[in-house]
């Protein structure tokens, strides 16, 4: 059984826009429709390119398909549709002009947003139970989903209204010193510089498992774009500097002031996922949580969630923003159909899932370029790589299909060592992102917890999802991906997850010593992460900063 799943629709204010289709419970292909238009987060785009990639990938076309899902019911209309609705959707998601199908043979229909950020996750994680902590924006009527799960079954625990969202709350708190708003990797890190000594007006009271306000501008009808501003009238009052900043246009002396303000509001969001937790841990018998929906990236809030212990293990999605909505929609529509009733999924190893390109394919891009081109064996080019990166240059890397979700995992990602301080700098500036922010690594699995203080690699770590202190004695070996507060969020890596990248960090550990460098996304400023060769060349040739850039198995130089 072939299922499709869809967010995103045409003209529509939503974000992420993705596709991901399934057989028979296991997700084969997804990709998001940003790395195919180019546009960032797809906003208002039906993920027509992403459909179009996912059912080329398996061979198949629309009629194929035995049905539809899209994650987001429009008021009013839920579960599967038929008659006028279903004519309207199918000509919205899969239009005529593009896809050629018989529409009568095709079922199709809506499915609640919250409920695919909780498919999505469980269904992936290997669990056969599992509390779930959905938190972002909104969905249709709600920021939070409380929940448990287990093999076949979901059942909603609690809900909060839109009010009360913790997504606002971050893009309120980004917007108020001036970074923008949708902006969260830049507040978190911004967090890092400050002391958490301001009052915030929303907790999370673990013992009666209710939101605590403390807000003259709070309403509980309240939508996202009013409590976000609600928020920001907060702040105005009560914290520290006093006044909004202007968005684009603060200076980092400036920026500084509000570092105490950050700490304050990542404290707070801390504080929140941790007692929501022991809410469910007091009314939920597992050991598993899994966390879902776009706040559920906040690496910090992540890593001391793993740090309290309250459960022995927890998974996030790696597409946990409302990209990974595609995959859940169609997940969902299966655990419906009792797909999962005696088959439980294994926990995913990667997120290779989107479009790769063979060495042919890649020689079609390059041959009527001026560059330097070397094709080497897998060996020689990552012995070749891992001198490189000794002698501080910086390597574009392309391999394999593209990551599902926002973190460049070793695919399309940006390369370089781990000990010169400088390359800090040096990587913000080929991606036109601010000196402040840190960057991240990938390590070795067996050499992990040497480095790190933290017995738990499996609990996010596979997809660099939390933070962790990086241990004193590694903190002067490895500054470049050492933060103001000493940790990092590093990236575990296993063997039979990526070998070529592996055996790079073999190699590197070999020549150095050190079993780690720095990964960061192939991408600069304002831009989706480089989808195919072409794009990288691009971004190759005209960012001077990048030193080297491998595709396949072809070593390009200038």
């Amino acid at each position: 059984m072939y299922i499709l799943g869809i967010i995103g629709n045409p003209g529509s204010e939503c974000h992420d826009s993705s596709a991901a289709l399934i057989k028979d419970g296991l997700v084969v292909a997804a990709a998001e429709q940003e790395r195919f238009s180019r546009r960032k987060h797809a906003p208002g785009e039906a993920p027509l390119d992403a459909i179009a990639y996912c059912l080329d990938k398996e061979g198949i076309s629309v009629d194929d398909v035995d049905y539809v899902a899209v994650s987001w019911e429009p008021e009013g209309i839920h579960g599967e549709v038929k008659g006028k609705h279903k004519e309207e959707l199918l000509e919205k998601i899969l239009p005529t002009n593009i896809f050629k199908y018989n529409a009568e043979r095709i079922r199709c229909g809506y499915v609640n947003h919250h409920i695919t950020h909780i498919t999505a996750a469980f269904y992936q994680s290997g669990f056969s139970d599992a509390a779930c902590m959905v938190i972002d924006g909104q969905g249709e009527n709600e920021a939070i989903t409380l929940a448990k799960v287990s093999m076949g079954n979901l059942e909603v625990i609690k809900k909060f209204p839109i009010a009360y969202s913790l997504g606002a709350l971050y893009d309120a708190a980004a917007g108020y010193v001036g970074l923008g708003f949708d902006v969260p990797g830049k507040f978190m890190g911004l967090a890092s510089y400050g002391i958490p000594n301001q009052k915030m007006p929303i907790s999370f009271d673990c013992d009666e498992g209710k939101f605590l306000i403390k807000s003259d501008y709070f309403n509980e009808k309240n939508n996202f774009y009013e409590a976000r501003e609600n928020y920001i009238k907060y702040f105005e009052k009560n914290n520290y500097p006093y006044r909004r900043a202007s968005i684009g246009e603060i200076q980092a002396s400036e920026l500084m002031t509000y570092s105490n303000f950050a700490a304050s509001v990542q404290n707070s969001l801390d504080e929140m996922f941790i007692n929501m937790a022991k809410y469910l841990k007091s009314i939920v018998n597992t050991q598993n949580l899994i966390l879902a929906g776009g706040v559920a990236l906040n690496c910090t809030a992540n890593g001391k969630l793993d740090r309290s212990k309250i459960f022995d293990n927890i998974f996030v999605y790696p597409a946990s923003n409302d990209a990974g909505c595609s995959v859940g929609a169609a997940l969902e529509i299966a655990r419906e159909r009792g797909i999962f009733d005696k088959n439980t999924p294994k926990r995913i190893q990667n997120v290779y899932l989107g479009k790769s390109y063979a060495n042919d394919d890649v020689l079609v891009s390059i041959k009527n370029s001026r560059l330097k081109v070397k094709y080497m064996e897998d060996s020689l080019l990552t012995k070749t790589i891992a001198k490189d990166l000794n002698e501080n240059k910086i390597i574009g890397w392309f391999q394999s299909g593209f990551e599902f979700g926002p973190r460049a995992l070793g695919a399309r990602s940006l390369l370089a060592g781990t000990v010169d301080r400088n390359i800090t700098n040096r990587l913000n500036r080929v991606k036109g992102r601010e000196l402040w922010r840190p960057l991240s690594p990938i390590i070795l699995d067996r050499c992990y917890s040497d480095v790190f203080e933290d017995d738990t690699p499996q609990n996010m770590s596979s997809f660099m999802l939390k933070t962790c202190i990086v241990r004193e004695e590694w903190r002067s070996k490895v500054p470049a991906i050492v933060h103001v507060d000493d940790s990092s969020r590093p990236q575990y890596l296993c063997q039979e997850d990526n070998e070529l990248l592996y055996g790079l960090l073999q190699e590197y550990y070999d020549l150095t010593s050190i079993p780690m460098i720095v990964n960061t996304s192939f991408n600069t400023h304002g831009r989706p992460i480089v989808n195919s060769p072409r794009e990288a060349l691009i971004e190759f040739e005209k960012e001077k900063g990048i030193d080297i850039l491998v595709i396949g198995n072809y070593y390009i130089e200038r």
